[in-house]
């Protein structure tokens, strides 16, 4: 009989039939290199350079401790090592379902027939197994009174997981919900797995996966849950520690997504946010519990300044739009230069202005030319011929600018560079 025909399949893993095995000697089945996917060797402009991808390889086991990505659990990494004398260990990156296979991307490749000790990343699978089973958990509370809400979807990722309802939950549901999982987690209610023939029980399979050649597995929780599911669980609800809900997010239409964190994360999440309120404090320099009233200050001082700033803008525009009318009543054109303020603050000042423009030409500048410093917008407004011939200058004067309009054009100047500022004025003050 060939290994193939030998190998398990996903459903019947070691590490789906003990989630708490670390190890296992087995053998490989089979190993292909990763063929790259073809590109059109396209680059999107100004997209950083793509990482040298390295070598991988894709291997098959006889069995394995290594979890496939499935059921919304995210997949286990670890090694695979020869158990010949001084051999070096060989990493897996990722684990994935194909068919009823279980596949292995490795770091370098491994003959197949070879023997090899299979190590579990273990601090991984763990947190994987807590999340997961705490997702089990929190979805059978919502399928109960006073909720009775399906679970729609679920998912994780590295620092927490979240379940996807119907509707938007209360802080008060929130609250009771989450103080209803922790009573059952301090229950140390028994999570069983069966195996399962029945019809019932192959609802929410993946669409790939065969039943009648594969293996439906049914997780319990106590009398609470019965479910299908591939992943692997801890053994009973105490070994969760706890559990926390974080926040909601607004999904599809009504739906919601409850997001929260289970057993260990609970507490780096925890550590991790008082130091991040403990940073902050201390920027502001506030307690932890005088933060939201040091930043609602902090807001309402920027909104005062705000309109501060707004109204002395205001009268330096109409300052500004003073002299240029004056300018243009003697010159017929009319040259601005404003520091900073950018688009805003040019429109401002060629309001003001008025209908004195519409029979000459001003030119606006806003940027520092002093030491090359980061560009800024030009504009030329008045009577259309004018801004179309002074527009042309302008760009004639300073190549880089690129821009459009007829009444009113408007452009950019990438950088400004000592003389650049001096050369537009020119082009409007040579007559004067």
């Amino acid at each position: 009989m060939s290994l193939l025909e030998i190998t398990k399949h996903v459903g019947e893993l070691a590490c789906q039939k003990d989630s708490y095995l670390k190890s296992i000697v087995t053998k490989v089945v089979r190993c292909d290199k990763v063929v790259p996917a073809a590109t059109n060797g396209k680059k999107k402009k100004g997209a950083a350079p793509e990482p040298e991808k390295k070598d991988a390889w894709e291997v098959e086991l006889l069995d394995t401790v290594i979890f496939p990505e499935g059921g919304g659990q995210l997949h286990d990494t670890g090694n695979l090592t020869p158990t010949t004398p001084d051999a070096t260990p060989v990493h897996v990156s990722n684990c994935q379902r194909r068919l009823l296979s279980c596949i292995h991307t490795t770091s370098a490749p491994l003959d197949p027939a070879t023997e090899v000790r299979v190590n579990v990343d273990w601090l991984r699978r763990f947190d994987n197994m807590q999340q997961h089973s705490g997702q089990h958990l929190l979805s059978a509370v919502l399928d109960l009174p006073p909720y009775q809400l399906e679970t729609l979807s679920w998912g994780m990722n590295a620092t927490e997981a979240y379940v996807e309802i119907g509707r938007k939950l209360s802080e008060e549901e929130l609250q009771a919900l989450e103080d209803r999982c922790n009573e059952l987690i301090r229950e140390d209610l028994k999570v069983v797995v069966h195996t399962s023939n029945h019809v019932d029980d192959q609802g929410n399979l993946p669409a790939d996966y065969d039943p009648e050649k594969g293996t439906v597995r049914v997780v319990c929780i106590g009398d609470l849950d019965r479910n299908p599911c591939c992943g692997t669980h801890v053994s009973r609800t105490s070994q969760l520690n706890a559990i926390s809900i974080l926040y909601t997010t607004p999904s599809r239409g009504p739906n919601t997504k409850i997001n929260f964190v289970v057993g260990d994360r609970v507490r780096r999440t925890a550590k991790q946010s008082v130091g991040q309120l403990r940073k902050l404090g201390n920027k502001l320099s506030s307690q932890i519990d005088e933060i939201t009233d040091k930043v609602d200050k902090l807001m309402d001082d920027k909104k005062d300044g705000e309109k501060r700033e707004k109204t002395w803008r205001q009268l330096a525009a109409r300052f500004e739009a003073k002299k240029a009318r004056a300018t243009l009543a003697s010159h017929g054109k009319a040259f601005i230069h404003a520091s900073e303020g950018g688009i805003p603050y040019l429109s401002e000042i060629a309001a003001e202005i008025g209908e004195a423009r519409d029979t000459g030409v001003v030119l606006l500048v806003c940027g520092d030319d002093a030491n090359g410093n980061e560009g800024g917008p030009v504009m030329v407004t008045g009577e259309e011929g004018k801004v179309k011939e002074l527009a042309a200058e302008v760009q004639k004067a300073l190549p880089e600018v690129r821009g459009g309009g007829k009444a009113r054009w408007q452009g950019k100047v990438g950088k400004w560079w000592p003389g650049d500022v001096e050369k537009l004025r020119k082009l409007v003050e040579v007559d004067a």
